[in-house]
């Protein structure tokens, strides 16, 4: 990941960790897909981030995020983020995860 991609991860990170539904603008872009989805699949990330990430790929629509955020059901600290973004997403392949 370049320096620029290192400090945007970083730059979301912080904003995750701070953020409450509808959430902020700078995070619910569609261009931040690629990053979230990256959060959320770094157990070294913080929880807490790593589940808003969850929220927000449902929110914009990100179905490439789909069998990330089956897996994220597993984690009592995830589960919340990716249940809510999987029902956003009409993913029908989770049904039987959920």
């Amino acid at each position: 990941m370049g320096g620029a991609s290192k400090s945007r991860r970083r730059a979301l990170i912080e904003l995750l960790e701070a953020y409450r539904r509808p959430g902020t603008p700078e995070v619910r872009k569609p261009q931040n897909a690629d990053v979230l989805l990256s959060i959320l699949k770094d157990p070294t990330a913080p929880a807490r981030a790593r589940d808003h990430a969850a929220g927000v790929l449902g929110e914009i629509g990100c179905r490439a995020a789909i069998p990330a955020l089956i897996d994220a059901l597993s984690s009592p600290r995830t589960r919340r983020g990716a249940a809510a973004a999987l029902g956003m997403l009409k993913a029908k392949e989770a049904r039987d995860a959920l």
